[in-house]
């Protein structure tokens, strides 16, 4: 599961930090996991804010971890920034709301910014278009996806419908929402998958290179852009030899 996020406007950072005091001196934390994959909050984009805010503002350090929202890291990674950090006014976080919070718990005195937009939990895909599918709403009730396949109707539902397809397409007998012609039908995608899934369980094959750096991925943030250019070298490769 992936925290999809969003960069926020440099301009509201700015904004925000200019009500703390008029010359802002900031630490950036940004995270090697969620936000490096979706290209938010990696070390590229601690640069590209850094530059973005260097005309208003003194950035005392920068850091990137493989998961903020692990408080241990985050901790640990902060003390070791301890002196860059008690100079700065405000720590802005690259990472999802979770990240922000860690952060939180691991500071005092100091103020805590978030530089995204945390939008919900979904999918990745390492083909060059980063497909990203909306998975879960974190609804807090008992996940109900196991009678539907898999799929959550709540999040991929636009009309949030439990109880089955819309009155109009009770056959299911349009592939594509009547609500949103832009996307399947969940429903005829549940029915679709149930017809399919008798038999013997099939797990898709990982890549060669999935295999040989996922054990490793723990151990640098640049694991993870290492591994996006891998499976997208996979993925163009995979398509080469089906045409």
């Amino acid at each position: 599961m992936v925290a999809i996020t969003e960069k926020r406007d440099p301009e509201d950072i700015l904004h925000q930090l200019l009500q703390i005091t008029h010359e802002p001196r900031v630490f950036i934390l940004g995270c090697g996991g969620c936000a490096a994959l979706l290209n938010t909050g990696g070390e590229p984009e601690i640069q590209e804010l850094s530059d973005e805010l260097s005309s208003s503002v003194t950035v005392t350090g920068t850091s990137c971890i493989m998961g903020v929202c692990i408080e241990e890291f985050t901790r640990a990674a902060l003390y070791q920034h301890g002196d860059e950090i008690k100079r700065a006014d405000a720590l802005i976080v690259l990472s999802c709301g979770g990240g922000v919070m860690a952060v939180r718990n691991s500071v005092d005195a100091i103020k805590v910014v978030s530089g995204l937009k945390t939008l919900g939990l979904g999918a990745y895909s390492g083909s060059e278009e980063h497909l990203m599918t909306d998975l879960c709403q974190v609804c807090g009730k008992t996940c109900a996806a196991d009678l539907t396949a898999g799929l959550c109707v709540l999040s991929l539902c636009p009309l949030e419908r439990t109880d089955g397809p819309c009155p109009d397409n009770q056959d299911l007998s349009s592939e594509t929402c009547l609500s949103k012609g832009d996307r399947p039908c969940i429903w005829w995608k549940i029915e679709r998958m149930q017809h399919y899934s008798s038999g013997t369980p099939m797990v898709s094959r990982p890549s060669p290179v999935g295999n040989l750096l996922l054990p490793f991925l723990h151990l640098f943030p640049k694991g993870i852009g290492l591994f996006r250019r891998f499976l997208r070298i996979e993925d163009k490769r995979t398509r080469g030899t089906r045409d």
